[in-house]
């Protein structure tokens, strides 16, 4: 009999997580959190996933034994609704790798574009179109270990978005506008293979500082695989 009520519990759950999902606008799709776990100079990692947040890439190169460069891209379309949202950026870094331990501070700019289409059900339903072009300023401390086949890192993005161009349409009104906000992004992301080649998933968070007058995803999901080059080798 309990487990019956529990299942009926999860099911209602889930129902309710959909629910939500698929009303939102999510014209903010934060890309997945890049961590290249760098330990020497010379090195180029290369990472592509999907996810959510849609398809992800990207790459980086150790010109110093503590300074890297990074960049990136993301695309997102939606399935049966007018939604897709471009981005790319670049960036730098510094890194430090004593013994298994990695530290990195990574740092940069992006720009995209979005749009995006949700209902939402209060007395009667309403249908909102939302679109907008941004720039996004990140600061993104990350420490990790890499011990044998497995990577692990914990990383605390910073994000501030600034749609230069923000319209809203409801019925027949549209309103553009410039809105901004700060997130705090806290990622956990797991590699597991050789050196040269992980598969690695992610789970992370998009927290506003604030409400905001924009939908984003709250919760990102992403799997993918690392390609790691060492001139070296």
């Amino acid at each position: 009999m309990w487990k019956s009520k529990i299942r009926h519990y999860i099911l209602i759950a889930v129902a309710m997580m959909l629910v939500l999902i698929q009303s939102c606008a999510p014209v903010y799709r934060p890309n997945t959190v890049f961590t290249p776990m760098f330990d020497r100079q010379g090195q180029f990692r290369s990472m592509g996933s999907f996810g959510n947040n849609g398809l992800n890439l990207h790459a980086g190169y150790t010109i110093t034994d503590n300074l890297a460069i990074t960049g990136g891209m993301t695309y997102a379309s939606d399935v049966g609704d007018p939604g897709e949202t471009f981005f790319s950026e670049i960036g730098a870094g510094w890194y430090s790798a004593p013994s298994v331990f990695r530290v990195e501070v990574l740092s940069g700019i992006g720009f995209g574009v979005a749009r995006a289409t949700g209902t939402y059900e209060f007395i009667s339903p309403q249908t909102i179109e939302a679109r907008g072009v941004y720039g996004r300023y990140y600061l993104q401390p990350s420490v990790g270990v890499s011990v044998a086949m497995v990577d692990l890192s914990l990383s605390s993005r910073a994000a501030w978005v600034n749609f230069f161009r923000f319209e809203e349409t409801a019925g027949n009104g549209r309103e553009a506008r410039s809105i901004s906000g700060l997130f705090m992004e806290p990622a956990m992301t797991l590699g597991v293979g050789p050196e040269s080649f992980k598969i690695f998933g992610q789970l992370g968070l998009s927290l506003p500082s604030r409400s905001l007058e924009f939908d984003h995803l709250p919760v990102l999901l992403s799997f993918g695989v690392q390609l790691n080059l060492d001139r070296r080798d």
